[in-house]
């Protein structure tokens, strides 16, 4: 900062001035601040002008499996709107449901002063919310809506229960009676909600909910690729399936491909997920299509407005929520029984 003020002509104080805009500096004097902070090339010392602030401008972002189309594409579209609100992101893997790794990047991320959070909990994940809560840091949660701890926290959803509702309408109106689910095992909401979307759908159709047509298992593609095996090897083999997550549904995928089923000829199918993610699948595949872009701007839109508006002293503690709406791809992969 020194050499800036001795290349401009002006004092360091004045220097200060312009970087943290904290006093009127006359244009001529910001100007040639400017120029010279470009030909000699300075950085201002982020953590120096944090310590001075009270916003680092950072936002953490912790999420189970970068490695995941869903997860990376969260980080890409919070990311984005952090970034036109002038926020830098800092984003974490936390390999899955490692709790200690997790709660250890919210520790990390506030000994970096970070503004606030946005994350994705696990079932397994203990630590990690009493974590959150404890470090005193704004938090968004997405897809994730825990008892207790977790209501004090901000939270962007799907509506899962719709999303499966809309698929077992698509089937029942198909003429399909014997509709079997697959879907994850926890106990979170979401993995409710979608059961709970399963037997409300049926029964909306007018339909019973045979429960040895439904397996709950691992949200793997290997997990479900087992549960699709059971069903399809069963007495009672459904006439469609609907299965409530997207790495579940690469599983469902493999298990009709390795009994050599062909769909809809053979069973008819809804899957959840993105549209890319079955482009290589020779049947365009009626998709419960999750919005999660919108989660992830939503996100970041919530936390930004949280940091921005802080709420006054003595206002209800539980956070706000949003809830998403899911939308349903018709394509050719839903056809009557046979």
């Amino acid at each position: 900062m020194r050499d800036v003020a001795a290349a401009a002509g002006v004092s360091i104080s004045a220097v200060s001035y312009v970087l943290n805009n904290t006093r009127p500096v006359r244009a001529d004097k910001r100007a040639r601040v400017r120029q010279a902070m470009a030909d000699l090339e300075y950085v201002p010392n982020g953590m120096a002008q944090a310590l001075r602030r009270t916003r680092s401008g950072l936002l953490g972002v912790i999420l189970p499996d970068l490695s995941t189309p869903p997860y990376g594409l969260l980080a890409k579209h919070v990311e984005a709107v952090a970034r036109e609100a002038g926020y830098m992101t800092v984003v974490c893997n936390s390999a899955g449901d490692d709790d200690t790794l997790a709660a250890a990047y919210v520790r990390g991320l506030q000994a970096l002063r970070a503004d606030g959070l946005i994350l994705r909990s696990t079932r397994d994940q203990h630590e990690l919310l009493p974590a959150v809560v404890q470090s005193g840091v704004p938090a968004v949660l997405m897809m994730s809506d825990p008892p207790s701890i977790g209501r004090q926290l901000d939270r962007v959803l799907i509506d899962n229960a719709l999303g499966v509702r809309l698929a077992v309408r698509e089937l029942a109106q198909a003429g399909h009676e014997r509709i079997g689910l697959v879907s994850t095992q926890d106990l979170s909401k979401p993995t409710l909600v979608r059961l709970q979307g399963f037997l409300q759908g049926m029964a909306e159709a007018g339909l019973h909910a045979d429960m040895s047509q439904v397996r709950i298992g691992a949200a793997s593609a290997e997990a479900a690729e087992a549960l699709t095996c059971e069903l399809l090897d069963g007495p009672r083999r459904p006439t469609a399936l609907v299965v409530a997550h997207g790495r579940q549904s690469l599983g469902a995928l493999r298990a009709l491909r390795a009994r050599r089923l062909r769909v809809p000829d053979d069973l008819s199918l809804v899957v959840f997920g993105r549209l890319d993610l079955f482009d290589l699948y020779p049947v365009d595949l009626t998709t419960v299509v999750l919005p999660l872009p919108e989660m992830g701007a939503s996100a970041a839109r919530l936390l930004i407005d949280r940091l921005e508006q802080r709420p006054a002293p003595g206002q209800p503690a539980d956070g706000q929520q949003i809830v998403l709406t899911p939308t349903l791809h018709v394509g050719a992969s839903v056809a009557p029984p046979r």
